[in-house]
């Protein structure tokens, strides 16, 4: 008897401030992979498109609003289903960044986020 996979997307955006500083999210204590750093994200709902997903979740996790530009990429895996993991590019962000369902929230230079913090995969 072989097992059922069922697949996701899961939406991940980049938004950079004026000083090309990623704004990254930290997980919550109490989750899955607690404390670990990542871009804003979440799962595309049934019948919701990319743009549309993307503009929800960056809203419902940040508190911004932004446009939503061109696709970065996308990496697709069997975890205990097939997820497929897509980044997207923002512009015209405007609103303060407020960490909604993450412990904490900021804007770190990139060299700095693969030294300093615990990195999610």
């Amino acid at each position: 008897m072989s097992k059922v996979i069922h697949a996701h997307e899961v939406i991940c955006a980049l938004i950079l401030d004026e000083n090309f500083h990623a704004l990254l999210t930290l997980r919550p204590v109490n989750g899955f992979r607690p404390q670990l750093w990542e871009y804003p994200n979440g799962r595309l709902l049934p019948d919701e498109t990319a743009q549309t997903g993307a503009r929800r979740i960056i809203q419902q996790t940040t508190a911004l609003h932004a446009d939503i530009g061109i696709e970065l990429g996308s990496h697709t895996f069997v975890w205990d289903a097939l997820v497929t993991f897509r980044l997207f590019a923002t512009h015209n962000v405007h609103g303060v960044a407020q960490p909604h369902a993450a412990e904490d929230i900021g804007y770190f230079a990139p060299l700095y986020a693969l030294k300093y913090c615990r990195l999610a995969p």
